[in-house]
């Protein structure tokens, strides 16, 4: 089979070689810009000389677009609307109008069909869901075309593992249990990778290792200092409200919001809510107007998140969403500097739209209301809320769950969660490479790039043998 691969930070000779040894090739790679230095790019070529590696991020820049571009595009408008509200998401797109987003994204469109049709590939795998505007618009054109597409995402708690989404874009479960994978219970967070985002991520699980420096003496430190941060900190303080001023922790929903931009808040997933307002909108008509809503923002988006905005794969929350969330009756802003830990110990309900929050969550006993994406669908403790419950009251569903009848389902809770994730999990890890989770010793990471490449092939394999769907 001929794949083409996005997004994975693992290109060695371990996992070149397992594709050449089953008598595969490669035909491009995209690889972020972040890892470029650091991938083996002698051992693809080795394999495969006339592989294409380039950055598909480099595909959001507006600068290079042609404006008197007019070739027949694939996207239905419905795609095309759901990749435009992608792009409010991306720092790079915040100033471009509607008219130029739209240019961007049938360039994007045209990109894609050229580089499907020039290489010829069966397969397109993603080392994460897609995160970025260019990306996705790819991966709608594969599907397409009728191009097989898998998409491998890390879980930051199973070290060496990850989920595989299949071509329904819905969590493909192994047949065979490996009783070998298994979530890291107290997993502490060691970033290989030496940008922005690693120290974010660095000072996010310091908190999680009960380090007392709080959001704005960081972003105060003289390395750290950052106007836009500390603009989007001050606007979300003055709009907040401390955890001791809420009357019922253990009744109220605390919705968990993931920085940005995030891959579990894509539409390829086939959830209808492309933006989190939307989520949070969804709850709050889901539920009595008595029941008190608080949303927590994510640590790193007042951090690296408005870290030089031009570039072309940026996180970016605009300061609307505030407004937004103020709007909604009965539903206020968390000081920013909660601690997740502290705050889980009421077991309050917790409400995500996918994230390690949610294992976080039942292993402490609360309830969890998720979108249908998420890989603890199917768990005890678990409600599942989209579109088509969002007339309908999610009230007696958690209210009549007491956290007495959770605690007895959820027996020895570490490892009732731990054996949920590693029934869904597959060997390997996209990213171990620059990893922002895990260390690995030179030995794992042999393993685990065969492991992933082995994982690739495999639903490939499903893909190709299954009937062809419209």
């Amino acid at each position: 089979m001929r794949f083409g691969l996005l997004h994975f930070c693992g290109l060695d000779s371990f996992f070149c070689g397992r594709f050449a040894s089953e008598g595969h090739t490669v035909e491009f790679i995209s690889i972020p810009a972040f890892a470029f230095e650091q991938t083996m790019r002698e051992s693809i070529f080795q394999y495969w000389p006339h592989c294409t590696i380039f950055d598909v991020a480099a595909w959001n820049c507006f600068t290079a677009v042609d404006h008197n571009s007019s070739e027949t595009v694939l996207l239905s408008p419905a795609e095309r609307l759901h990749v435009l509200v992608q792009s409010e998401r991306m720092g790079f797109m915040a100033d471009l109008t509607i008219h130029e987003r739209l240019l961007l994204i049938e360039q994007q469109e045209q990109n894609s069909v050229f580089l499907l049709d020039n290489t010829n590939v069966d397969h397109v795998a993603f080392g994460g869901i897609p995160h970025s505007v260019a990306d996705y618009v790819l991966l709608l054109i594969a599907k397409k075309k009728g191009i097989g597409v898998s998409m491998h995402q890390d879980l930051p708690m199973i070290k060496g593992g990850h989920f595989i989404y299949d071509s329904d874009f819905s969590i493909h479960t192994r047949r065979n249990e490996d009783k070998t994978i298994k979530m890291v219970k107290d997993y502490k967070p060691k970033a290989q990778r030496q940008d922005k985002w690693a120290d974010t991520y660095r000072f996010v699980s310091s908190q999680k290792l009960g380090s007392q420096i709080g959001i704005y003496q960081y972003l105060q430190s003289e390395e750290n200092q950052n106007g836009d941060a500390l603009s989007y900190y001050h606007k979300w303080q003055s709009n907040a409200i401390n955890l001791g001023e809420v009357k019922d922790i253990k009744n109220s929903i605390f919705i968990f919001l993931h920085n940005e931009p995030e891959a579990t808040v894509n539409p390829v997933l086939g959830a209808s809510l492309p933006r989190q307002i939307d989520f949070i909108r969804l709850i709050r008509r889901s539920v009595q107007d008595s029941i008190p809503i608080y949303i927590k923002e994510h640590p790193a988006m007042f951090l690296a998140a408005w870290e030089d905005k031009q570039v072309n794969y940026n996180a970016y929350r605009g300061t609307n969403i505030l407004t937004d969330i103020i709007r909604l009756h009965n539903c206020e802003l968390l000081d920013a500097e909660t601690k997740t830990d502290e705050l889980l110990e009421h077991q309050p309900i917790c409400a995500s739209i996918m994230g390690t929050i949610q294992s976080e969550a039942l292993i402490k006993g609360c309830p969890l209301i998720s979108s249908k994406a998420g890989p603890l669908k199917g768990a005890e403790g678990v409600l599942i809320v989209d579109n088509s419950t969002a007339y309908s009251t999610l009230d007696s569903a958690i209210f009549n769950k007491s956290r007495i009848d959770l605690e007895s389902a959820l027996t020895s809770n570490q490892d009732y969660v731990s054996d949920m994730l590693s029934q869904k999990a597959f060997k390997g890890s996209p990213n171990a490479g620059m990893s922002m989770y895990h260390e690995f010793s030179e030995e794992e990471l042999q393993r685990n790039n065969s492991s992933t490449a082995k994982s690739i092939i495999y639903i490939s394999n499903l893909w190709k043998n299954a009937p062809v769907v419209s």
